[in-house]
């Protein structure tokens, strides 16, 4: 790329690293995809590969956490793919301007964006494996405005297109804005499975914003469970993870930000600083890899114990003597997630029998 930007007039080094926007955008390397792109708009270019390069940037510079530069990057995308009159175009630059609306918290102008790509990306022709109609980033949105219903549907969607065309990228986010809705349903057990889902397909892209956010809403989930040295564990990872992206923790993005930093405030007020500190360590030490990341948060375990809350909850009504389906009634839950509970617990426990179950239950108790 350095020698083709410096030959003749860089349209080689141009169009190589407008190429690779996958691999900027969505395999963790936002800023080494920001410096070759600043090179690249520094150069005369033909209007199609400014805009690409204007969309491709705009989005990096946004998951940098430089909102406004990021925002004008992406209305010169979308201005000039109009003007140039290709849906392709406009349904990638719109894509980006999107996102730096997403980003920045400017929710009416992200869910107009998304939506008017997904216009555009309906009348492509053929788009193949080129591009893919923004349905989870626009359900993510949803959730972000606390509209659950629309965020299941869009994120449906989203798991709609990928699914049969093999697409695991975009179908990340789609589970990832499934499992905000769930968690805004109140149907934990739902979210935690949609989390996973997504964790373990960010993985396969190292994207690391992606493996981020989800982490994020785990944490959540711990506090709420009164899991605080998970939680607090979880931020830990997140802030580790986050050093490998570069730039502002969260992208200095309010959508995650603030949420991120009223777990933290609730977390010290709850534990104190001493054992909020070494929990959030623990967490920093888990996050040297993404894949150890992955492990700690997925894990499912607090330190106190080897029960989660849910799994102690269920723990109870089995020393009640309640089947699983009278334990499903009670949570809420589908029968087969109350088995898979029970099986977890006496997995956890080494136990054989729901005899043993509810002893230990007596005794703990």
């Amino acid at each position: 790329m350095d020698f083709g930007l410096s030959d003749g007039d860089g349209l080689t080094g141009a169009w190589l690293a407008v190429s690779l926007h996958f691999y900027w955008l969505n395999c963790g390397f936002f800023g080494e995809g920001r410096r070759w792109l600043d090179r690249v708009l520094a150069l005369a270019l033909p209007d199609d590969v400014r805009v690409h390069a204007l969309w491709i940037n705009a989005y990096a510079t946004a998951g940098l956490g430089e909102g406004p530069a990021a925002i004008r990057m992406g209305e010169q995308a979308v201005e000039l793919a109009r003007k140039l009159g290709d849906e392709e175009l406009m349904s990638l630059a719109l894509y980006a301007r999107a996102t730096t609306a997403l980003v920045t918290g400017d929710y009416p102008t992200a869910d107009a964006c998304y939506g008017e790509s997904v216009e555009c990306y309906n009348r492509v022709e053929n788009p193949g494996a080129r591009l893919f109609p923004p349905y989870a980033a626009r359900g993510m949105t949803a959730a972000f405005c606390m509209d659950a219903k629309r965020a299941l549907e869009l994120g449906e969607l989203g798991i709609q297109y990928s699914a049969p065309r093999g697409e695991q990228w975009a179908r990340a986010y789609a589970h990832y804005a499934l499992a905000m809705a769930k968690w805004m349903l109140g149907d934990l057990d739902a979210c935690m499975l949609q989390a996973a889902d997504s964790i373990k397909l960010h993985l396969r892209f190292n994207d690391l914003s992606g493996f981020v956010m989800v982490a994020e809403l785990l944490a959540a989930i711990a506090l709420a469970n009164q899991q605080t040295e998970r939680a607090a564990g979880i931020l830990g990872v997140v802030e580790r993870v986050w050093m490998e992206v570069g730039g502002s923790l969260l992208a200095g993005s309010q959508p995650w930000l603030v949420p991120h930093q009223a777990c933290e405030q609730q977390l010290r007020k709850i534990m104190g600083d001493d054992r909020y500190v070494e929990a959030f360590t623990i967490g920093t030490g888990n996050g040297v890899s993404l894949s150890s990341a992955a492990e700690y948060v997925l894990s499912g375990r607090d330190r106190s114990g080897p029960l989660t809350k849910r799994e102690l909850q269920v723990a109870d009504l089995v020393a009640q003597g309640a089947t699983n389906k009278e334990i499903a009634g009670r949570l809420n839950i589908s029968r087969r997630t109350a088995e898979v509970h029970v099986d977890h617990i006496l997995r956890k426990l080494k136990f054989a029998s729901r005899a043993q179950i509810a002893a230990w239950v007596a005794e703990k108790n």
